[in-house]
Formats: structure tokens, C-alpha cells, sequence
């Protein structure tokens, strides 16, 4: 998805800042999938928690990208590389501890994994029983 919007917003903003509007229409696209994806998991109504989360890592990554370009030719820009990695690291596990856990809970999500597991179990003893008894016909012949 990234090129094709880059190359179409290249005519509008310029090659230098395509890129700005092109993440943050990467990460809108992940938060509209991504709460569609809830929404089929748990038949809930909409909280749009999780596209806040996309939407401000969009932001984030649009905001380190301007800095980057802002400090290319400086002295700073190793450093800045090593502290945008740390922040950005931190930044994820935050969000994903705040903005993922509370619209997953009402949707009884583990419980659903569960049985779901056990399905994928059964199904799969099911087979290797089936198998087995494949193997023994083919191997005591007609």
C-alpha cells in the first residue's frame, strides 16, 4: 500500500515530504482492519481503542521521520538513531499494554482462543487417527 499512495502524493506534497502522509495513511488503513478484525471476534460495538493505538503510532513514526529529515546532516543524527529505536520500543509496549487488553476483554477472547485450540487439537488427532488407519490397510494389502 505504501508505494502506490507515496507515488500519487508525490505530485501534491513534493518527493521530500510524501512520505509523511503516506504513514499516517499506512497506520489509518491497519486501525480501520484491526477494528474490523475486533469487531468480527466479538460481535461488540465499536470503541475504536485499537485505531487510537495505530493511529498514534502514525503519528509517532510521522513525527521521528520530520526529525530525522530535520537532523540529517547533523551531528546528532547517530544519536538521534539510537534514542528514536529506544523511544519507539518503549512507546509500542506502552500503548500495547494500555490501548490492546480492555476492548479484547468483553469479547471473552481467551476463552474463545481455548476452545478453539481444542478444536485444532481434535481435528488433528482426528487425522492422525485417519492416517494411522490408511497406513494399516496399505500395509496388510488387499
Amino acid at each position: 500500500m505504501y508505494n502506490p499512495v507515496r507515488s500519487a502524493l508525490v505530485c501534491l506534497v513534493g518527493r521530500q515530504w510524501a512520505a509523511l502522509p503516506t504513514v499516517l495513511t499506512g497506520f489509518a488503513a491497519l486501525a480501520l482492519m484491526h477494528e474490523l478484525m475486533l469487531y468480527h471476534i466479538g460481535r461488540k460495538e465499536v470503541a475504536w481503542v485499537i485505531a487510537r493505538f495505530f493511529l498514534l503510532h502514525g503519528v509517532a513514526v510521522a513525527a521521528k521521520v520530520t526529525a530525522k529529515k530535520a537532523l540529517r546532516s547533523t551531528r546528532w543524527q547517530r544519536l538521534l538513531a539510537e534514542v528514536s529505536r529506544v523511544l519507539m520500543e518503549r512507546f509500542v509496549v506502552m500503548m500495547g499494554f494500555w490501548l490492546f487488553p480492555p476492548p479484547l476483554l468483553p469479547c471473552d477472547v481467551a476463552a474463545k482462543a481455548g476452545r478453539e485450540t481444542i478444536a485444532v487439537v481434535e481435528f488433528v488427532k482426528g487425522l492422525w487417527n485417519i492416517l494411522r488407519f490408511i497406513s494399516r490397510k496399505l500395509a496388510s494389502g488387499p
